[in-house]
């Protein structure tokens, strides 16, 4: 059985990339699939696990499309009129990166107008959540199967590191909001900042916001630094950028909550991480956020400064809740790991992989 995968890029530490590359694993492992990888646009990490577009054939028995952005690959499914496998991650409203990245906003329609294009070829959609479930559907999918993002766990960091990233980064014993996400409009950094100025008025100087992510391009990033300047947070933020799994892992271990205010997400995987290393979630009630959570965080209808700074300092002042949150996080972390994720897989692609017997290894 040969299986194309067909993903518009690869690159380290993204969450579309580490998700193709356990699904090739998975492909390969449990059904003796040979597995041929091709990326529309290469990168240096991409080279050695992956060939050019240009190579591509379409003569494959199965072929899946990562789908989250327009992408040549897609076009290249729907030009070609190949059946498809649809892996769908969600794809960002165009007008909630418009006024800041306004050279993102054609692959973002790009994307959608593909999206209804593709579902007349659609063999099997995959969709990270209900919420992805609903778009398919919407395009012309006729059978969805809701299946979770295939991610790399981040290991739980010991109490030694988290200490040591505290004291390395001057954060002391005050309170450590975390969120982690690429810096772009419709993850809500603006809305944060606001938050957490209205938190550490109350909390006090010592209270720390960690923002882990690399910069999405564009004029956001820059805004957002002159919003921090402008709201006096100067050393209150750490601006951590991209860090290795090992670092991630320390600030998951380090911080007291996650708070994540995006304005669309098609899973969440930063919030899977977070329950599994028992910390506290509060969230804003968009997208996918709540179904993700599952009822194991804080979920806001309102995520005005006043709102979101009361909500936190709500369980953090509340050793019970507290307490609470973190045992119903790991149990829901554990419903939506990766070994969870592949089980779904592997029984919704059995009957395109292997229809006459059930797939087998671990």
């Amino acid at each position: 059985m040969i299986v194309d995968l067909l993903v518009p890029e690869l690159s380290a530490r993204d969450a579309v990339s580490a998700h193709t590359l356990r699904l090739r694993d998975l492909l390969a492992g449990r059904f003796g699939a040979s597995v041929r990888l091709y990326v529309g646009h290469m990168t240096d990490y991409g080279r050695p696990l992956a060939s050019g577009l240009r190579r591509w054939r379409g003569d494959a028995e199965v072929t899946v499309l990562q789908h989250a952005i327009g992408s040549v690959v897609a076009e290249a499914v729907i030009d070609r009129r190949v059946p498809v496998v649809i892996d769908y991650h969600s794809i960002t409203p165009p007008e909630l990166v418009e006024p800041w990245a306004p050279e993102q906003v054609h692959q973002l329609r790009w994307g959608r107008v593909q999206l209804v294009r593709l579902g007349g070829l659609a063999r099997l959609g995959l969709a990270d959540s209900g919420f992805g479930a609903l778009e398919l559907g919407g395009a012309g999918v006729g059978e969805v199967v809701v299946a979770p993002v295939l991610f790399d766990p981040v290991a739980a960091s010991g109490a030694g590191v988290a200490g040591g990233l505290r004291r390395g980064l001057g954060l002391g014993v005050g309170p450590v909001w975390l969120f982690v996400g690429r810096v772009v409009p419709n993850k809500g950094f603006h809305d944060l900042l606001a938050a957490f100025s209205v938190f550490r008025a109350v909390a006090g100087e010592g209270a720390r916001l960690v923002l882990v992510g690399s910069p999405g391009g564009g004029s956001y990033g820059g805004a957002l630094r002159a919003l921090a300047a402008g709201l006096g947070l100067g050393g209150s933020v750490v601006w951590a950028g991209s860090v290795s799994d090992g670092v991630l892992a320390g600030w998951y271990g380090a911080a007291d909550v996650l708070v994540c205010l995006s304005d669309h997400e098609g899973f969440g995987v930063p919030l899977v991480e977070a329950m599994a290393a028992g910390l506290p979630v509060v969230a804003f009630d968009a997208g996918a956020v709540g179904e993700t959570l599952g009822g194991a965080g804080v979920l806001l209808g309102d995520k005005s400064p006043v709102a979101v700074a009361a909500a936190v300092g709500r369980v953090l002042g509340d050793g019970v809740l507290r307490g609470r949150l973190a045992a119903a996080g790991r149990r829901r972390a554990a419903e939506l790991g990766p070994e969870a994720a592949a089980g779904v897989y592997a029984e919704a692609l059995a009957p395109l992989l292997a229809p006459n017997r059930p797939p087998t290894g671990p």
